[in-house]
């Protein structure tokens, strides 16, 4: 699969995960900037009609409010807008962003976040919660824009990928943990190029999880 001739953005909210997406998209021929995670709708349009003509935008979701362990009876209202809220904003303003940068030609949006999203994560509320926000998020706008020819889905990957490293509780859903063995494979890139690619014309508000067989949810 080549991807001569794309333009993509990479909205990179986790900024080493954003880099290594970029990296792959960029070693199967995509031309590709990458940005920072926009703080308005108006920042993100500006910063991506800066680059041109887009087909694809990608944005990896910041949910980098921390994995401390918290009971959700303790869980305030800040530390609700910062771990839950914050993140579903941005991803929201790369959406919108990336949807008037399209304009009539249509493209391609993917969006990653962790499989807490999947799956719910006891004492990770706020975190587990502004995950499965953004993958509904991504899920409303395929239906929004699709008569547009604008098309939107979700990778999900292990918190690991965020350069995270949870509490042992956090790590797998069960105790038989991944199905296939790690690989030096794209990864995330991989699934990102499948669904940006003219090959999944067809495929919008899915979700697709790159976590090797962990969770294996629908």
């Amino acid at each position: 699969m080549e991807l001569a001739g794309t333009t993509a953005i990479v909205v990179a909210g986790a900024r080493p995960l954003g880099e290594s997406i970029a990296a792959d998209l960029t070693g199967l021929g995509a031309t590709v900037e990458l940005t920072g995670a926009p703080g308005s709708r108006d920042e993100a349009v500006a910063a991506f009609q800066k680059v041109g003509p887009v087909d694809a935008v990608v944005h990896v979701a910041g949910v980098d409010g921390g994995l401390e362990d918290r009971a959700l009876v303790e869980t305030d209202e800040e530390t609700w807008d910062r771990e839950a809220e914050a993140p579903i904003r941005a991803a929201l303003f790369a959406l919108q962003g990336a949807r008037e940068c399209f304009g009539d030609r249509g493209g391609a949006i993917v969006v990653a976040v962790p499989s807490v999203a999947l799956t719910g994560a006891a004492g990770l509320v706020p975190f587990a919660s502004a995950c499965e926000g953004i993958r509904l998020l991504v899920k409303s706008a395929a239906r929004d824009w699709g008569r547009d020819g604008v098309r939107v889905n979700c990778v999900t990957l292990p918190i690991e990928a965020w350069g995270f490293d949870p509490p042992e509780d956090h790590r797998v859903p069960n105790r038989f943990g991944a199905s296939l063995d790690d690989t030096n494979g794209l990864g995330a890139g991989g699934a990102v190029a499948l669904l940006v690619s003219r090959l999944s014309t067809g495929v919008t508000g899915a979700t697709v999880g790159v976590d090797h067989g962990t969770v294996m949810a629908p």
